[in-house]
């Protein structure tokens, strides 16, 4: 309900003040009460005009939480694809030393599958200490790991009765066909077709 100067004036009247009085009261009161009723409608203006704003800075406010989450999840995905990278690069630099060490091919991908490779240590794109690596491996599976002998191969003896000369038909006589071959591959000349 508006306040209006008739219902000020009966309310001054049933208080008792004088009639010749009343005009410059009420317009005192009416004086008043503008300055705050315009106060409170600029205070007012003021408020809706934020108001009108939080539908905007919400909009804002969750699009950069969206980010946020998005961010969260793409380093999420970094982590573990640096992670997934760093295990594939100390399985490949293990299975090496291993294929060094000579173990057994045959059984290198089942010995990396039991491998601690946290405990693996890798500097400047190699390991550490390759032998500290595999030594785990050559303690519990030490038979496969083969050692590398070399043996001088064995030089056949010309067939007897040659008197030491060799010829196409006591070569082709040798029944053990790898000396066989040997002995052709040293006297390519005489199986050569003569023109």
């Amino acid at each position: 309900m508006a306040l209006t100067r008739k219902q000020v004036r009966e309310w001054l009247s049933e208080a008792g003040l004088d009639e010749d009085k009343l005009g410059g009261v009420i317009d005192k009161i009416f004086t008043g009460h503008s300055g705050t009723v315009e106060a409170l409608q600029e205070r007012i203006d003021t408020l809706q005009k934020e108001a009108d704003k939080v539908p905007t800075l919400t909009k804002e406010r969750d699009d950069a939480q969206k980010l946020v989450n998005d961010g969260k999840g793409w380093k999420d995905k970094y982590d573990t694809l640096q992670k997934e990278h760093d295990t594939n690069a100390k399985r490949g630099l293990l299975r090496d030393a291993l294929k060094a060490a000579n173990a057994n091919e045959a059984v290198i991908e089942l010995m990396l599958n039991s491998a601690d490779l946290d405990k693996v240590e890798v500097e400047n794109g190699k390991l550490k200490d390759s032998e500290a690596a595999i030594k785990p491996f050559k303690e519990q599976h030490a038979g496969l790991f083969a050692t590398i002998e070399t043996k001088p191969n064995p030089q056949p003896t010309p067939p007897a009765g040659s008197g030491g000369a060799t010829t196409a038909e006591s070569i082709m006589k040798i029944s053990d066909r790898a000396v066989r071959r040997e002995a052709i591959a040293r006297n390519l000349q005489l199986f050569e077709k003569k023109e």
